[in-house]
């Protein structure tokens, strides 16, 4: 497959603008690069840390793969008492370790927002090269094919949804994005090379694979890859062909099944297969959990997500998209019927707007409930928004009804160049106030995460009367990788480490501020270990039980949130400091 020398100078300008616009926006966003706040959904860049952190201590073959809550400790002695999570395959997991094994030796949240920032620029590339092959293909010369191809890269990375999610939120919404964009452009890549099927066809199973790896959004793209096979004949109906049908039908889903099958058995061996029932219920909107916002799916996706990300005209834009590709794909089957050919380029064109809208309304209305309470499950639909209403759309519309358009001279400059201004039209606003995604950082996460982390070992059982590290939100315990349990005595903790008798350990107690005269009293004749401005005390199981013999509980003593050992949700969300009780 052997490229003109003025389409790679074509592709070689549009990679240039691409990489220009991606690092300006890496220098916009460079106040909040490698840093973790407690808003806006960087649960999931923790959450993402946190995993892979497990991996790097442990090794993800010891750990199955298993994407656990909680890190390895004494108070959790098997994988399925560190609570794995199974909502998604470990995919998008597993590539952001291999980036930070080969780029730091271990994940950090800066190597984990770079991974995200890289994943963000070959997105924009993909999409850039995608539009420009299928606008070569409708017939464009190289220049007005490159000046719409910069359409879908700029919005891509200028709209205020991407510019937030891809730097500093990485979890399987983000992740799955870059297979997705992958495929599409392998599809299209097969469509307009025949020659070329067979080596896409193995670089599709393996796409498949690593996005059905990363989330659910990648089965609908098969599901709608499937669905164009069926209508274009190139696979056969099984009543006409059944062996035919198989063989094709495994060939375009093999790498999928691969995947789906690992995490089934990934599942089964842990035990977890009705958890993963039971979530999906729940994000279909078939059970009560938050059922008053899946009602209101509509109400809150398109009426608050999407125009928070690209702006009051992103639904439009987005139903557009949608609608656009109904009526092509429609006029492309009553050309059918009647035996008429359609212009070159064009079911080209239509199949690769289809495979980048269809699958994205297909999700968010399977999973309602997953769509309605999360804002960042808007992303997706920067790929039909960036690609389809201001390029593909009225490109292949236009070579539709008027095939010989890019042959007149004013057309097709003024129309690449009228559509490439309204997409900066609407995109400027947009991009000037894109600092409102962004939350402040927090500077406690990273200090006080790498403290804990350097003091304690997987042996000790850690108590503070100050603070704690719960399991949820889980940036503190992404970079401790240990909990800290809050406990307002000495005579509370050893009521909590009574139920470890026999067991070889240790209790900690963490003070991030001077001991009160109660603690003072529990304490005497003890010695503790001060660094970075916070005291430890550690005692061996023995010794503790002897403190513990003349600990009494105080007056006002609150109970503790959570048992050692047991999972925590912290709803208020941000680290505070507890206030001590008084002495007895």
């Amino acid at each position: 497959m052997a490229l003109h020398p003025r389409t790679l100078v074509a592709g070689a300008i549009l990679a240039g603008v691409t990489l220009g616009l991606f690092a300006y926006t890496v220098h916009l966003r460079r106040p909040w690069f490698g840093q973790l706040s407690y808003e806006h959904h960087q649960w999931l860049t923790a959450n993402t840390l946190r995993f892979a952190r497990n991996w790097r201590a442990e090794g993800p073959w010891t750990l199955r793969f298993a994407l656990l809550n909680e890190p390895r400790s004494v108070e959790f002695p098997t994988l399925t008492s560190r609570n794995p999570y199974v909502s998604y395959p470990p995919g998008f997991v597993l590539t952001a370790y291999a980036y930070g094994a080969l780029r730091e030796g271990e994940l950090t949240a800066r190597g984990l927002m770079e991974w995200n920032l890289v994943n963000q620029a070959l997105i924009a590339l993909t999409l850039g090269a995608t539009t420009l092959l299928v606008l070569r293909r409708l017939g464009l010369g190289r220049a007005a094919a490159t000046l719409l191809g910069t359409i879908p890269p700029s919005l891509a990375l200028l709209l205020p949804g991407p510019l937030y999610w891809h730097q500093n939120v990485y979890f399987a919404d983000q992740a799955v994005l870059l297979p997705f964009v992958l495929f599409v452009f392998l599809e299209a890549l097969r469509d307009a090379f025949p020659a070329a099927r067979s080596a896409c066809d193995r670089w599709l199973a393996l796409t498949s694979a690593w996005g059905v790896a990363c989330d659910w959004l990648f089965v609908c793209l098969l599901a709608v890859a499937y669905a164009k096979r069926l209508a274009n004949g190139d696979i056969p109906l099984p009543w006409s062909s059944p062996k035919g049908w198989l063989l094709r039908s495994a060939r375009l889903g093999l790498g999928g099944l691969v995947a789906l099958a690992l995490f089934f058995a990934q599942l089964y061996a842990l035990g977890m297969l009705p958890r993963l029932k039971e979530r999906f219920l729940e994000r279909i909107g078939a059970t009560p959990v938050n059922a008053e916002l899946t009602g209101r799916f509509s109400e809150i996706f398109w009426g608050e997500y999407v125009p928070a990300q690209f702006g009051a005209g992103g639904p439009f834009l987005a139903f557009f998209a949608l609608a656009g590709c109904l009526a092509l794909g429609g006029w492309l089957w009553g050309q059918a019927l009647r035996r008429r050919e359609s212009q070159p380029g064009v079911p080209l064109a239509v199949w690769t707007m289809t495979l980048l809208t269809a699958p994205c309304f297909l999700q968010v209305y399977a999973l309602r409930n997953h769509s309605a309470i999360h804002d960042f499950s808007a992303l997706k639909f920067a790929l039909p928004i960036a690609t389809t209403p201001f390029a593909l759309l009225p490109a292949t519309a236009l070579a539709s009804v008027a095939p010989s358009w890019p042959g007149h001279r004013v057309w097709r400059a003024a129309v690449p160049a009228a559509l490439l201004v309204a997409a900066l039209v609407y995109v400027a606003p947009l991009h000037a106030g894109f600092r409102a995604l962004f939350p402040e950082p927090s500077p406690v996460i990273e200090p006080l995460g790498r403290f804990v982390r350097d003091a304690v070992t997987e042996a000790d059982i850690v108590f503070s009367p100050d603070f704690e590290i719960p399991t949820d939100p889980p940036h503190l315990l992404a970079i401790s990788g240990k909990r800290v349990y809050y406990a307002p005595s000495v005579a509370a903790i050893a009521a909590d480490v009574a139920r470890y008798a026999g067991r070889d350990y240790n209790v900690v107690v963490l003070f991030l501020r001077p001991l009160d005269a109660a603690w003072e009293r529990d304490l005497a004749g003890t010695r503790g270990v001060s660094a970075s401005g916070a005291l430890l005390y550690r005692f061996d199981a023995r010794s503790f039980a002897a403190l513990a013999q003349r600990a009494a509980r105080r007056p006002d003593e609150p109970a503790m949130p959570a048992l050692s050992g047991a999972y925590r949700w912290d709803t208020e969300g941000v680290f505070r400091l507890f206030p001590r009780a008084s002495a007895p």
